[in-house]
């Protein structure tokens, strides 16, 4: 299918509450608690069991109209990065699709529908980043899950009363700044403060970060 090269209205989108994207893959959560997704599905970012490049033969796949995530829970917060998205659903609980990694006893490092991530803790919000999904639970703690490094979400040691996060850094209900990183010796996640960030409002990013002080 032919790809667009200038802005215009998503066809059979309407009543959205949030949007994510990908390295080429849109989604958009409405308000009714569902997810759509629409671009190239490499890797099934569009989550509903397309055909995808990495089926046995590759098959390049793009679609314009939206289709719908196949998640049967309402969503709540969804997320995206590179070739992975992660949704909240109402109960709390983390799902996946995409770029999912080979690990935890799955022969295929993709998904091409939502996996969830039996995160032990009631998630919140979810944010993504290039090799990484965080988390938030509703206790103000971090977790983070890395496709290529574990099996499943980790807690971030030393990240607590944390009132949002972005990519991969939280901000705390002092205004600090932290960012969580996996830690090359143990594979868990750590979360470290960059120099000279106090008394933040906002932060907002993916691979790089802005944020807004008081």
């Amino acid at each position: 299918n032919e790809r667009p090269d200038t802005f215009a209205p998503v066809s059979g989108l309407s009543d959205v509450k949030e949007i994510a994207i990908a390295a080429r893959t849109n989604a958009a959560l409405k308000h009714d608690g569902s997810i759509w997704t629409w671009g190239d599905n490499p890797s099934g970012e569009l989550g509903n069991n397309s055909p995808s490049f990495e089926d046995d033969p590759p098959v390049q796949y793009y679609v314009t109209l939206p289709v719908r995530v196949s998640l049967t829970a309402k969503a709540i917060a969804v997320a995206g990065s590179f070739m992975t998205f992660a949704a909240v659903t109402e109960n709390g609980s983390l799902y996946a699709w995409g770029n999912v990694g080979s690990g935890c006893g799955r022969t295929e490092s993709h998904s091409k529908v939502p996996i969830n991530l039996n995160v032990p803790a009631s998630i919140v919000d979810v944010t993504a980043a290039p090799g990484a999904i965080t988390a938030l639970d509703s206790n103000g703690r971090v977790w983070q899950w890395n496709p290529f490094e574990t099996c499943a979400s980790e807690l971030v040691n030393g990240l607590s009363n944390v009132v949002s996060i972005s990519g991969n850094v939280a901000l705390t209900n002092d205004g600090s700044v932290w960012e969580a990183t996996f830690d090359a010796a143990t594979t868990f996640p750590t979360g470290f403060q960059p120099k000279g960030l106090t008394d933040v409002r906002v932060i907002s990013g993916d691979s790089h970060h802005v944020a807004l002080k008081n």
